[in-house]
């Protein structure tokens, strides 16, 4: 998960806003593909009811050294029976000087309301493992003897914890049938903070509670569905980035997409379904988004692109 920092992340800011006493400020880019959501809400984990292995790269603001690069491997495993899915991922994400790992485990159990003949309520909670790696040869500094500047290598580990829950209409047959969805979820539940004292600084990397809604529709007709969405992502001091979406598929065929975000970044995707991959339930699916900043900046942070590929299964 990229961070945002309260600031346009760039090497001269990065250094400001991270080591200002005001603490640094983290706000996580909304998925660039769907089947990602539950990377942040973790009761859209198996929200398909399909078996899903992925991974994604994301290479953000291209135009200067040192911007944020991204990769995640990650899995979904929805079991019906118990009404339950399991997920879980391994995440990279460099931000120089930092490096962050970590490692999550996603759980989503559902059941029906009653308010739609076929509709679902689901409950998730996440278990996080966080890596943070500090390089201070990477640090672009103004004044090297600025006493919150720390200097050598660090690494350190920390827990934490994320919930959510997530409303869907209908999921007798999520291919065929069209539907509309709703969800929220809050992250970074446990506080706490990065302590660089070790280093001869006394700037404090804090933790902060961040939250995240999304609404959407599906219309299905015959093998086409539309899908417009609203992902609204909020962060401590009222941060507030919301991204609109419409994604235009042919089942199990292809789709493309656009995305607006309030950050003045516009989005285009496009992806592939490769049907009977390993068997005739086995469906590959592969796409790529291109990010173009707008605004005063837009030429200093360049663009941003995403990889993804994935492979479905259907019990």
């Amino acid at each position: 998960m990229e961070r945002q920092f309260t600031n346009v992340l760039i090497p001269a800011l990065l250094s400001v806003c991270i080591w200002s006493e005001g603490h640094a400020q983290q706000l996580a880019n909304r998925p660039a593909f769907n089947e990602q959501g539950y990377l942040w809400n973790p009761a859209m984990t198996g929200m398909g009811q399909v078996m899903e292995l992925s991974m994604a790269y994301r290479r953000q603001w291209a135009g200067f050294e040192g911007s944020p690069k991204t990769a995640t491997l990650g899995f979904q495993l929805p079991i019906a029976k118990q009404q339950m899915s399991l997920g879980g991922f391994f995440n990279h994400d460099e931000v120089q000087p930092m490096t962050f790992n970590q490692i999550g485990m996603t759980y989503a159990y559902g059941f029906r309301p009653g308010l739609h003949k076929n509709d679902r309520f689901s409950i998730g909670i996440m278990g996080l493992v966080n890596q943070q790696l500090f390089d201070g040869l990477d640090l672009v500094v103004n004044d090297p003897d600025d006493n919150l500047i720390p200097g050598g290598e660090l690494n350190q580990f920390a827990l934490n914890a994320a919930a959510g829950f997530l409303y869907m209409s209908d999921v007798s047959d999520v291919f065929g049938k069209g539907y509309f969805y709703f969800g929220t979820a809050a992250t970074g539940l446990i506080l706490g903070s990065f302590d660089y004292t070790v280093l001869g600084s006394t700037a404090r990397y804090e933790n902060r509670i961040h939250a995240n809604a999304v609404i959407g529709v599906r219309i299905v007709r015959d093998v086409f569905l539309i899908e417009p969405s609203v992902w609204v992502d909020y962060a401590y001091a009222n941060i507030f980035n919301t991204h609109l979406g419409v994604r235009l598929e042919m089942i199990d065929a292809f789709w493309t997409g656009i995305n607006y975000s309030s950050a003045n970044l516009m989005s285009f995707q496009a992806g592939v379904y490769i049907k009977n991959i390993l068997s005739k339930d086995g469906l590959l699916k592969a796409g790529t988004q291109g990010s173009f900043n707008m605004g005063d900046i837009a030429a200093t942070r360049g663009g941003s692109y995403d990889f993804y590929l994935g492979y479905q299964y259907m019990f």
